[in-house]
């Protein structure tokens, strides 16, 4: 006899109604929880009006939500997960993340992944603490933090 176990790993969340939607890397939705339970992103900007638990989650904005789910395996690859991460989607051409007290402007999903690994190499050169907005939409350019005051 062979058994075969196909594990549903999280690689983010959706707030949802005060709760939160555990999604995996298909999109489909594996559990419902008041609380996250490891360092994943919460994924905002996706228009949804219902789900159904185990199935992949009927979003609007598909584009969007694939967008998500490769920052968010880009994140987890990088390991830029052990800080308070979110990802907005709503615009897929002006998409941003806050990484803890930063804001992180990725602009397009084009490079996205290049993106995501100069973003987790430049949030370890600001000191623990800081304020301000990390500028990557164009990698061509010197890559700019401004200080919030």
């Amino acid at each position: 006899m062979i058994v075969s176990v196909n594990e549903n790993r999280v690689c983010g969340y959706i707030e949802y109604l005060g709760s939160y939607l555990y999604i995996d890397r298909s999109g489909k939705v594996i559990d419902i929880n008041k609380e996250t339970k490891e360092s994943l992103p919460i994924i905002e900007g996706l228009k949804f009006s219902s789900f159904t638990i185990n199935t992949k989650i009927p979003v609007e904005n598909q584009d969007a939500f694939l967008t998500a789910l490769a920052v968010s395996n880009a994140m987890s690859k990088y390991e830029v997960l052990d800080d308070a991460v979110s990802i907005n989607v709503s615009d897929i051409q002006n998409l941003y993340a806050y990484i803890d007290n930063i804001k992180v402007l990725l602009g397009d999903n084009s490079r996205i992944e290049e993106k995501i690994k100069t973003m987790a190499e430049a949030v370890k050169e600001i000191p623990e603490g800081d304020r301000g907005t990390l500028d990557l939409t164009d990698l061509s350019k010197p890559i700019i933090f401004k200080y919030t005051t």
